[in-house]
């Protein structure tokens, strides 16, 4: 799948808040994959900070870094899954949307597997960005036995093509991502049926 790059830095490129003669900045994250670049705000890291205290996140906040870089690597794999090539367009507008949409958007018939994922209060605030942090990966790998899918991969997939429901309806009324339903008919082959039939087609 190639090799991806996910380090997070202070994006001084941008104008600066300055707060009483300090400038503040926004935490970003390059990403880089078979030599495509892109970059994003960190969701981890929303807070605006001097370059002193980007310092001591990198020295004192390893594991929310990890758990960010992480989740975001696996969202990579699984498209790179899908198909075979970064799109950093694509990877925006899901990166960017997936955690202001809770996963009961699925319809019920296709989410059974997700109560086996957390428990019912939970599963009201499980957004799609969720089900791709490691600990809810490493929930789903104990679980995956008692589902239809055969391995994690299949079910990441299953979810981020529902996720593309979601985007096409958003793309209808949102400019910037209007590229998104030429792409989803393209790749998504009758959407409604992917949770039915991802463990076959896979």
């Amino acid at each position: 799948m190639g090799k991806i790059t996910i380090k997070h830095y202070l994006n001084k490129n941008l104008k600066p808040y300055k707060i009483k003669d300090e400038k503040y900045y926004m935490v970003h994250i390059l990403i880089t994959v078979n030599r495509k670049t892109t970059r994003v705000r960190s969701k981890a890291f929303e807070e605006i900070c001097t370059e002193k205290d980007f310092e001591e996140i990198e020295r004192t906040e390893q594991a929310r870094l990890y758990e960010e870089q992480k989740t975001i690597e696996t969202i990579i794999q699984t498209q790179l899954g899908m198909f075979n090539e970064f799109d950093t367009s694509l990877f925006c507008a899901f990166y960017n949307l997936m955690d202001k949409y809770s996963t009961n958007r699925i319809p019920h018939y296709r989410a059974d597997f997700l109560g086996n994922i957390t428990d019912e209060k939970t599963q009201n605030e499980c957004t799609f960005y969720d089900i791709y942090r490691p600990n809810t990966q490493k929930r789903i790998a104990e679980i995956i036995g008692n589902t239809d899918f055969k391995n994690v991969e299949e079910l990441n997939k299953a979810v981020m093509r529902s996720f593309f429901e979601i985007l096409e309806i958003v793309a209808r009324s949102a400019q910037k991502y209007r590229f998104i339903p030429e792409l989803y008919q393209n790749q998504c082959d009758r959407p409604h049926l992917f949770f039915e039939t991802a463990a076959k087609n896979d």
